[in-house]
């Protein structure tokens, strides 16, 4: 957020914030006493200036330019996630986030699960995982040094697993060297 003040309160003002003379964002009728926000989106780094008229007199000044910078938006990708997102029942679920952009930026992570936050750190660990574990979680990844955030979201599918029992009667089978033993299911 880029804020303008002035020592003077003028009530009604022209604002203009300019790239190489190319209007950028302009809006009116405010006052720096009581001052309106409007959003642009820069499309490269480059230094802004802000133009300030008063609208009575016709006066104008500008300022000194505001360097902005864009910072890449954040790839996130996750690794670890088995067979697209399918498990097993009982089995163990670990997901493990990162930024392939990092560069020498430092990153947190929150967990979240039906947007409930369940977990801090790069990798998101839940052990013998159930049919109600199935669903979205998302990982959101703010980088520390520039506040930039991202998210990604992954489906996790829980299936349950054929039960094998095998009767009593079967458990002490005794064959001779070099004879056959059926096995059936």
């Amino acid at each position: 957020e880029i804020k303008v003040s002035s020592d003077k309160q003028v009530s009604d003002l022209l604002i203009t914030w300019e790239e190489k003379h190319v209007l950028a964002l302009s809006w009116s009728g405010v006052s720096l006493a009581d001052p309106s926000k409007r959003t642009f989106v820069p499309q490269r780094d480059y230094k802004y200036r802000v133009f300030v008229t008063d609208k009575v007199t016709g006066c104008m000044t500008d300022s000194i330019p505001v360097p902005v910078t864009i910072i890449d938006a954040l790839q996130i990708e996750l690794s670890n996630v088995n067979g697209g997102g399918q498990y097993c029942k009982d089995n163990d679920l670990s997901i493990t986030a990162s930024v392939a952009n990092a560069g020498t930026y430092t990153y947190t992570y929150e967990w979240y699960y039906g947007g409930t936050k369940i977990g801090d750190g790069a990798t998101l660990n839940k052990s013998s995982i159930q049919i109600a574990d199935a669903g979205i979680y998302k990982v959101v990844v703010k980088c520390n040094e520039t506040g930039c955030v991202g998210e990604l979201s992954q489906e996790i599918i829980v299936r349950d697993k054929i039960e094998v029992h095998i009767d009593d009667e079967y458990l002490n089978n005794m064959v001779c060297y070099g004879q056959p033993l059926e096995l059936a299911i």
